[in-house]
């Protein structure tokens, strides 16, 4: 409690922390979406979440409530704090960029703090706080709607670590508890928070020299152990079809290739030159990478083997949060290093020397560069999150090997009526990687608009054999059908749909619809409504007249 009012009497720091960040990333404010993962989370995932009754289903599902997806994204919490801000407006995107402004202000806040704790002095506190509030890789946390995952899951853990240190320092249960709330509030917003223990435990032990066998490290691991056993039991409601289902060998696959990811987002961190919306190892230089860790070491060197402990603490921090994203994905996003950024300014604040009046000039000047430098950067890397057209440019621009840029910069050029422009994307996409399924589905789209529909029923067949649990690909199949008079094989492709994923509203909305309009079946169109209604969807009102419409007429 004293340090909370210690660190408020320097009000300056919190005031100077909230503007700074403000200015810069405010006018996130009235960016649009990026069509990537945010349109999803938002708008997709909004049909269940604006309707208090689904609450139950937050704690049920995954994080994309509707679509199928071959890993389990267990974030309660994250839809939670959407489903909150849905009850405030029907424009709930500027609200959501706003609550990523906030979250990430309460980030340096609880950093400050905590440096603080670690008796950082106030300027070094304040000065690495600021650093952090500006950081260019932090961009697409803040501004970037999905990046909430890693600002939010970050404040809690801050919180735990907090209070930690002070169940370290007063061995009062009350802060273990509090440990333990936050813990587990953080494991319910994203999984990385799973590896927190570890760092609380090597900063017991090795830190505060507690022995192996003290009360206070003993009790700490059976309270962790209890919050991830509750954890496990509670994403175990997950639906079965959403588990992952992946051979050991792949995974340690991955994972070898993400520990080599972590040189380049070590430059991300310190040399932000090479940022970009789509980071993947065979496109963007590890150089800057190879430099911040030349330099680290000679920092090291110099320092001497007094804080090799703090200085593995730090690294420690950094690597542990950024493995688990290590298991799920080769492209490697900023955002994801958001919460691994910590342990680096951590450990900064404990080996920089103490504040001594000779070298002050030095240091306040050498921040303010830094900080005016990083500002500029992040001021400029905003923009690439801008919209869905900016998004898919610098996609398309700087991430050449990976396969999503040919989507979505295909996807954002038919949404303009640029056909021409999508197909030629497209059929560089299939040539450099012909397996690519979400690329024959498009393709199939753009010779569907324009009457080409043995080229286009190719394409969605193409589609469906490489992906079978491409649900959009089954709808605009459908439609095709549809068109061209194959009803029966129209209906079969769209129930196909909702039995891979019975969560799938759109499926039930094209039977429902195909029940009312082609086939004038005013009961089987009731069935699919129902099924609507069941899973929390709210049906479109001209939907339900119509079926009274063709009840009457019949009568």
């Amino acid at each position: 409690m004293q340090k909370w009012r210690e660190s408020l009497r320097n009000r300056h720091v919190y005031i100077a922390i909230i503007v700074l960040g403000v200015l810069l990333y405010g006018k996130s404010v009235f960016f649009d979406y990026t069509y990537v993962d945010d349109i999803t989370i938002v708008e997709v995932n909004g049909e269940v979440l604006k309707h208090l009754s689904n609450l139950p289903k937050v704690f049920t599902s995954n994080l994309l409530l509707t679509v199928p997806n071959p890993h389990i994204y267990y974030r309660p919490l994250v839809n939670l704090l959407f489903m909150a801000e849905m009850q405030l407006t029907d424009n709930v995107l500027p609200v959501c960029h706003c609550t990523n402004i906030l979250l990430h202000l309460l980030n340096c806040c609880l950093l400050y703090f905590l440096l603080l704790k670690f008796d950082v002095s106030k300027t070094h506190s304040g000065i690495l706080s600021l650093i952090f509030c500006v950081l260019p890789i932090h961009a697409s946390a803040i501004v970037w709607i999905p990046g909430r995952n890693d600002t939010f899951v970050t404040f809690f853990i801050l919180l735990a670590f907090i209070s930690l240190l002070d169940y370290a320092k007063t061995s009062r249960p009350v802060m273990l508890g509090r440990y333990a709330v936050f813990y587990f509030l953080g494991l319910l917003t994203k999984e990385i928070a799973v590896v927190l223990p570890i760092l609380c435990l090597f900063e017991l032990i090795f830190l505060k020299h507690e022995r192996w066998n003290s009360k206070k490290v003993i009790s700490v691991a059976l309270c962790s152990g209890a919050c991830i056993v509750l954890w496990l039991a509670l994403r175990s409601l997950v639906h079965p079809q959403a588990f992952m289902q992946q051979p050991h060998y792949a995974l340690m696959e991955s994972l070898m290739t993400g520990m080599g990811a972590v040189v380049l987002y070590v430059g991300k961190v310190f040399l932000p030159l090479n940022l970009t919306v789509m980071p993947n190892i065979n496109d963007q230089s590890l150089l800057y990478g190879y430099l911040s860790l030349l330099a680290i070491v000679l920092i090291i060197v110099i320092r001497g083997k007094k804080e090799c402990l703090n200085i593995l603490f730090g690294a420690l921090w950094f690597v542990l949060f950024l493995l688990p994203a290590f298991l799920v994905s080769a492209t490697f996003f900023e955002f994801r290093a958001y919460c691994s950024v910590v342990g680096i300014v951590l450990c900064i604040g404990r080996v920089l020397p103490s504040d001594n009046g000779r070298y002050r000039n030095v240091y306040s000047i050498g921040a303010v560069l830094i900080l005016l430098f990083f500002a500029a950067v992040t001021w400029k890397t905003e923009d690439q999150y801008r919209d869905r057209m900016s998004y898919a440019k610098e996609a398309f621009l700087h991430a050449p090997d990976a396969d999503e840029p040919y989507s979505i910069l295909g996807g954002a050029y038919i949404d303009q009526g640029q056909s021409a422009a999508a197909e030629k994307v497209l059929l560089a996409g299939i040539q450099k990687r012909p397996s690519i399924s979400t690329v024959h589905r498009m393709l199939g789209d753009v010779y569907a608009k324009r009457g080409d529909v043995l080229h286009a029923a190719q394409e969605y067949k193409i589609s469906l054999q490489r992906e079978p649990l491409h649900l959009y690909a089954y709808i605009n199949y459908g439609k095709l059908c549809l068109q061209t008079g194959a009803y029966d094989q129209a209906v079969q492709l769209w129930k196909t749909s909702v039995a891979i994923n019975p969560e799938f509203i759109l499926g039930y909305y094209y039977l429902a619809n195909y029940y009312i309009h082609t086939k004038g079946d005013p009961d089987s169109a009731m069935f699919f409504i129902r099924e609507i209604q069941d899973h929390g969807s709210v049906v479109m009102p001209d939907l339900l007249e119509a079926v009274e419409a063709l009840k009457t007429h019949r009568e």
